[in-house]
């Protein structure tokens, strides 16, 4: 039996769990239904100056940056292999790997490896 049901609970009682105001759960649904190929925001907080976005590519695939950031970014690779586009060169990162860019932005992402990849994109403003 689930959680949920052990608990009598609905999924989205449970996921929707109280928390206090210092606290901000940013919950998507339907990931698996998003647009491959796109940058989807989890998580934009202009007050918090954080904001939090996953990018998602199939294989061989090229997303750019919707946008520029003039702050501190970083990449963290979810799954696959991506190759981060920056003006400076392309480093090529694996799951599990990051990058900080605190000086220059990104431009894009590039699937290299045989699979879907999908990173998170965190901009702090």
């Amino acid at each position: 039996m689930a959680l949920s049901g052990r608990l009598n609970v609905t999924l989205d009682e449970l996921l929707g769990g109280e928390v206090t105001p210092d606290y901000r759960i940013g919950r998507r649904h339907g990931l698996a239904d998003t647009r491959r190929g796109s940058v989807l925001p989890l998580l934009d907080d202009a007050e918090a100056g954080l904001r939090a976005y996953l990018v998602s590519m199939p294989r061989s695939a090229t997303v750019e940056a919707p946008f520029s950031h003039k702050g501190t970014e970083l990449v963290g690779v979810v799954n696959g292999l991506v190759q981060v586009l920056l003006g400076s060169g392309r480093p090529v990162l694996r799951r599990g790997e990051t990058l900080l860019a605190s000086r220059r932005g990104i431009d894009g992402w590039r699937n290299v490896g045989e699979s879907d990849a999908q990173c998170l994109w965190v901009l702090r403003d």
